[in-house]
């Protein structure tokens, strides 16, 4: 065992003497022989006051086996204070060894950063079994990747360090190695038991319910060097037991520090996307002509105020105007900027192309070309015409919106053509439907018809969509459609949406209406 010398001062310990036993134990064996001389002495007293107080004829005989006494006592004394030395010596030893385990545990937990931790491992692996060279590796929990190492072998050559490598990743050592080396698995995130490995000829500690994340290796070379003891092994597993606690703690304060990373970085990315949300979810007029118009949005995720749905209505000139309304993959500051893309090129192209369909063709084409954009956009298109009440439109997989009749009966505006930016050079139809007095259209993202029943967790659904307006029908104006459905989504889902949510509602009016 290599032992700090008398005056070394431990890590984590300023100050404080490595050695607490220095120069103790040459006075304990003065001490107790004098402790032990006054005992003698007492004792001759009291026994030649005893023989005197004896009859004439019994003081030869008490004298005799007074003598005999006082004989094995000096000669049992010497090897009972051999004896007793040696304990105290080995009780001193163990006190030592102690001390000097724990000021290496001191060393090496009260590290917080994974390099240097690593660094005074080893340097204490090496002091704990007077070995010429130590080594940790860490292997990814879930890959087994090598993630760290450390080695400390001054002077040992190329070769030897290359060797030395070796053992600590794989854990192996025969007895025809160059290096006389204790192996330790490292169980990071494992329980640990102590095993004996049937694999190696080198008995180490392994893990239960998984591989090991790291070896820790001291090593001496051969053939000059002594054998390790079991008193070695021992301590070294009990380094490595520290080492894993350490790298534990290590991980959890970066884990903590990421965590505080991204939250930063979330805060920024709410800021960005709320700036906006002005530009991408407009306010829309009320009434154009005879038709008049309402909408809701919610955002359901903590990213941003806005997520990857949209709507849109713009002027086109002439009596007519754009109608959107389009699911764009993902949340937050990156469905933000993909949905800007898509607002404002969908817009230029509708000033291009009178028709709907070949709007959602160029704008296909944009987005499978835009190497930036990743995932896909269902979108609906459509053009108003106020003069003669028609709407043109082209779906882009978007889901199926309803066309309520004055008479009660529903229709279904189905998907004209796939997603947008899944393939290049799609093809989309344009079809057309005249709104009568009294007609009413609902555009819709899939939040709506995806909510889950807070009861039975079922689908809303278009079934569950028309069951609403029609509960509803007599008691709502156009202006409070939209909000209707929510209040009604929210009383379904137990207040608990999941997904963003947009609506439209476009209705024309009856001629006692008014404008």
């Amino acid at each position: 065992m290599l032992l700090p010398p008398p005056e070394t001062k431990l890590p984590g310990a300023p100050g404080k003497p490595a050695d607490r036993f220095a120069g103790r134990t040459p006075q304990v064996p003065a001490l107790r022989f004098a402790a032990i001389g006054i005992a003698v002495v007492l004792f001759g007293v009291l026994d030649l006051v005893m023989i005197l107080l004896l009859p004439g004829r019994q003081r030869g005989v008490a004298a005799l086996f007074s003598i005999l006494g006082a004989a094995v006592i000096l000669l049992t004394l010497p090897l009972l204070l051999s004896f007793f030395e040696r304990q105290q010596e080995q009780i001193e030893q163990q006190s030592r060894e102690i001390e000097t385990l724990h000021a290496m545990d001191t060393a090496i937990a009260s590290e917080l950063e994974l390099p240097r931790l690593l660094e005074v491992a080893v340097k204490n692996a090496v002091r704990a079994v007077d070995g010429e060279a130590a080594g940790v590796t860490l292997f990814h929990p879930g890959t087994g990747k090598l993630v760290a190492e450390e080695y400390s072998a001054v002077g040992q050559g190329v070769s030897g360090i290359e060797r030395l490598r070796a053992i600590t990743r794989t854990g192996r050592v025969s007895h025809e190695d160059l290096w006389e080396a204790l192996v330790v698995p490292l169980s990071v995130g494992n329980d640990i038991a102590r095993i004996s490995d049937k694999r190696s000829e080198t008995p180490f500690s392994g893990s239960i319910g998984g591989e090991p994340t790291g070896y820790l290796t001291a090593a001496r070379r051969r053939p000059a060097a002594k054998a390790f003891t079991e008193t070695d092994r021992m301590l070294l597993e009990a380094l490595g037991g520290t080492v894993d606690v350490a790298v534990a703690n290590v991980r959890a304060l970066q884990a903590a520090r990421d965590a505080v990373w991204m939250k930063d970085e979330l805060a920024k990315e709410r800021r960005v996307a709320q700036a906006l949300t002005e530009g991408l979810l407009p306010d829309i007029p009320r009434q154009v002509g005879r038709l008049r118009f309402a909408k809701r949005y919610e955002a359901q995720g903590d990213e941003a105020l806005v997520g990857g749905d949209i709507y849109d209505l713009f002027p086109l000139g002439a009596g007519r105007g754009g109608v959107v309304i389009a699911d764009v993959s993902g949340k937050g500051l990156a469905a933000a900027k993909k949905t800007a893309m898509v607002k404002y090129s969908l817009r230029s192209y509708a000033r291009e192309h009178a028709s709907p369909g070949e709007v959602l063709a160029r704008l296909n084409t944009a987005l499978f070309d835009e190497p930036d954009l990743t995932g896909f956009v269902t979108l609906l298109y459509g053009v108003l015409d106020v003069h003669d009440v028609s709407f043109h439109y082209a779906s882009a997989g978007h889901e199926t919106p309803i066309l309520r009749r004055s008479d009660g009966r529903y229709e279904f505006l189905e998907p004209t053509g796939l997603v947008l930016g899944a393939a290049p050079e799609q093809g989309y139809e344009t079809h057309r439907y005249m709104l009568a007095p009294g007609d009413g259209l609902l555009l819709y993202t899939d939040g709506l018809t995806e909510a889950r029943s807070a009861t039975d967790g079922k689908l809303l659904e278009i079934e569950g969509v028309l069951r609403i307006l029609e509960q509803n029908r007599q008691n709502s104006d156009a202006t409070s459609v939209p909000d209707v459905l929510w209040a009604s989504l929210n009383q379904y889902t137990g207040g608990r949406m999941r997904d963003d949510m947009a609506l439209l509602w476009l209705e024309c009016l009856l001629p006692s209406d008014g404008d």
